[in-house]
């Protein structure tokens, strides 16, 4: 059985629908995870859908501990969604793109 690697992850999703909550209008969001494995940090990120106005927005952090996380996804209204990575799995969670929190 081969062990897992992970590589310096890049998750992005599109918010498409203009004048919706705070990540929503044409945005598109990323998360980036540090190093050559999944290790914390991992950076919200954001641009405009045609690519420019680059924004790192910051490092996300849960109860004040920076986090590894991926799969992220954007609903309707603008909300944030991603999956924190954990020693035993991972679950599910919200990012506040003001605060940085999940």
């Amino acid at each position: 059985m081969r062990g897992r690697t992970y590589g310096c992850g890049l998750v992005l999703a599109i918010g498409l629908n203009a004048g919706v909550g705070h990540a929503g209008s044409g945005e598109v969001w990323g998360l980036k995870s540090q190093g050559s494995f999944a290790a914390p940090p991992t950076h919200l990120f954001r641009f405009h859908a045609d690519g420019t106005d680059f924004i790192d927005v910051g490092a996300v952090q849960i109860g004040g501990e920076d986090v590894v996380l991926d799969g992220l996804a954007i609903t309707a209204d603008g909300t944030l969604h991603a999956f924190e990575l954990l020693a035993s799995g991972s679950r599910h969670v919200v990012i506040d793109p003001d605060t940085l929190v999940a």
